[in-house]
């Protein structure tokens, strides 16, 4: 089913089409500038455009939909929590400058999601944002970062290298926890002054399911490898710190 939403509305309010689950069509006007939470829960939305006088997004508006690519509009600046959350086609999203903070499970379980575009001002990404996003093959975070929150990767098992910016100063629990311990072969930290991180930030499961910190390589400075080995979140970690020049 296709439908269009009148020129004259401006709000999209919570649940108004929520699990409409014959949706696969809508057209949303320009002039609209407020899509509440939940509004196009378990919809069936094959295609999404989003204008750009969109200025919020709810929480879970487009939870468990099909369109297979996503283009935020330049006037968001936050992604709500589980925003697009199990949109299981989605292969390619654009986040654009305007976005400070992408939210709690904001794309996760986006089993398909490859190809992915952070914009220069994200500051912030929360909780779970890409959780188990495992066909995600590559990652460029912005030098605009300074948070990433718990399990914000976590099961992106096929992003061989990382490349953490130097602005970031907290990586939460299992960040960028692998489902192998083999899958990941590099992480790159650019701060000369490590950030805090928490509990299997870079771990892994061994090859019985339990959770253990890995073994591939973590490549900082060269002139702040003691001092990485040396802060108290990372001394765990010491064996596997390596300067940057090495490799």
């Amino acid at each position: 089913q296709t439908m269009s939403i009148p020129n004259t509305v401006t709000i999209i309010g919570e649940y108004a089409f929520s699990e409409c689950e014959n949706l696969e069509s809508i057209n949303i006007p320009y002039g609209v500038t407020e899509i509440g939470e939940y509004a196009f829960y378990e919809c069936s939305l094959e295609s999404i455009d989003i204008p750009n006088s969109v200025t919020e997004i709810g929480g879970y508006a487009f939870h468990s939909n099909n369109f297979t690519t996503l283009e935020i509009p330049n006037s968001i600046v936050e992604i709500a929590d589980s925003a697009f959350n199990r949109c299981n086609l989605l292969t390619s999203v654009t986040i654009p400058n305007s976005v400070i903070t992408i939210g709690w499970e904001a794309f996760a379980y986006c089993r398909n999601l490859k190809d992915l575009t952070i914009g220069n001002s994200v500051t912030t990404i929360e909780q779970g944002a890409f959780g188990s996003c495992d066909a995600l093959e590559s990652l460029t975070l912005p030098e605009s970062l300074t948070t990433i929150g718990d399990e914000a990767f976590f099961g992106c098992n096929n992003i061989p290298s990382i490349t953490i910016p130097k602005n970031v100063t907290s990586i939460g629990d299992e960040a960028f926890f692998v489902g192998k311990s083999n899958s990941r072969q590099t992480i790159y930290c650019m701060g000369t002054t490590p950030p805090t991180i928490g509990s299997y930030t870079f771990g892994a499961y061994n090859s019985n399911y339990y959770p253990v910190k890995g073994s591939y390589p973590i490549y900082v400075p060269k002139e702040s490898v003691e001092t990485y080995k040396n802060a108290p979140t990372w001394s765990g970690l010491a064996d596997r710190i390596k300067a940057a020049i090495d490799y």
